[in-house]
């Protein structure tokens, strides 16, 4: 089991980004191999800091992202 606690979601993706390049199991998807990381649970020590940095991302994407939640 992987355990963690973090102050914030952009340390845990970080984080946990690297233990999936590590450790990451691969899976069969419908296109494409995945990887996943199975029992893995995490703490945010500050809830409100939520938004992730390093991922990378489109920022229309983001936005869109925004509006649908």
């Amino acid at each position: 089991m992987i355990a963690g606690e973090y102050p914030d979601a952009d340390s845990a993706w970080r984080d946990l980004a690297v233990d999936l390049r590590a450790r990451g199991r691969v899976q069969e998807g419908r296109d494409q191999p995945t990887r996943e990381l199975t029992h893995t649970v995490f703490t945010l020590r500050d809830p409100r800091q939520r938004v992730v940095f390093s991922r990378p991302i489109n920022p229309a994407f983001a936005i869109a992202e925004v509006i649908a939640i």
